[in-house]
Parts: structure tokens; sequence; C-alpha cells
């Protein structure tokens, strides 16, 4: 049996696990060359999301009603 018999037939006889195999030698290669392209193409990162509110730079008013 060839090598692409073999994989012929995984793929109609196991084709999850066909794709699965598929899949994880190509994100490697994907790896190395999606970022390079990414960014000769001109893509700039967004900007991150903030992970905290700004405070104001004033002083902060004392609240009046709603009293507990």
């Amino acid at each position: 049996m060839s090598v692409y018999g073999y994989l012929k037939y995984n793929l109609h006889n196991h084709p999850a696990v066909f794709m699965a195999f598929a899949f994880g030698l190509t994100m490697p290669v994907m790896l190395l060359g999606i970022y390079p392209y990414r960014r000769e193409a001109g893509y700039k990162r967004p900007v991150d999301v903030p992970r905290s509110f700004p405070l104001p730079l004033r002083a902060r008013e004392p609240l009046s009603g709603y009293d507990d």
C-alpha cells in the first residue's frame, strides 16, 4: 500500500482523525507564515482593552440623598 493509498483510506474511514492530524501538521507552518505575511500586508494590532476604569483628576463630591 502506498502512502497516498493509506492517506486516502484514512480520509474515507477515519475523517476526524485524519483532519486532526492534517491540522496538527499545518499549524506550525501557518504560525511561521501567517504573522510575517500580516505584517507585510500592513496589519496593525488593535489597541489593548483597558483593564481598569480611569479615575477622574478632580476631588470627589460627597453624595447627597440616597442615604442608607
